[in-house]
């Protein structure tokens, strides 16, 4: 009888243990990371009423593991606004995201520029190397907040200003 029981006491005891072994055996190895923001690039770098301008969000670093990526724009000319709102299945896009439109003809002055990026998790595991606020600098323009999150998203936000200049008039020209 003492023998049956040793040997029941055994195999629980090696049973635990193979159980113990395969559970840290499988901690997450796919971990999440998160973009980081630079700055913007606007092309061209001086804006004219009429121009056709694009503006870019230079990412100094892409992300992994990020299943959607939406991004939201909002330019500000005067009384004019142009909005844009694209998603995209980021570990297929990590291109930095753009948004171009043409300035009107009759739009000049102060400019806002609005950017935030809302990316979701592909993996239980997340980075804890976390991009912090930045201001652009070389050649690039604007700032971000640092990342903020919770434990199936983050987000971020950017701005800048830039000024339009009118268009020369006839007599200029």
């Amino acid at each position: 009888m003492r023998f049956i029981s040793f040997f029941r006491i055994s195999l629980l005891v090696v049973g635990f243990s193979m159980v113990t072994a395969l559970m840290t055996g499988c901690e997450e190895k796919h971990v999440s990371m998160l973009p980081a923001f630079a700055g913007f690039r606007l092309e061209p770098s001086q804006w004219t009423a009429g121009d056709s301008v694009v503006i870019t969000a230079v990412q100094s670093r892409t992300g992994d593991l990020l299943y959607r990526a939406e991004y939201e724009w909002r330019v500000t000319c005067g009384d004019t606004t142009f909005f844009k709102t694209a998603k995209v299945v980021y570990d297929v896009d990590k291109s930095d995201p753009s948004f171009g439109f043409r300035i009107p003809e009759d739009v000049s002055g102060s400019t806002s520029i609005s950017f935030s990026a809302t990316y979701q998790y592909s993996s239980a595991t997340i980075s804890s190397d976390i991009p912090g606020s930045v201001t652009a600098t070389g050649g690039l323009v604007g700032s971000f907040s640092a990342m903020a999150g919770g434990m199936i998203e983050a987000s971020c936000s950017g701005s800048a200003t830039t000024v339009i200049a009118p268009l020369p008039s006839s007599e200029e020209q």
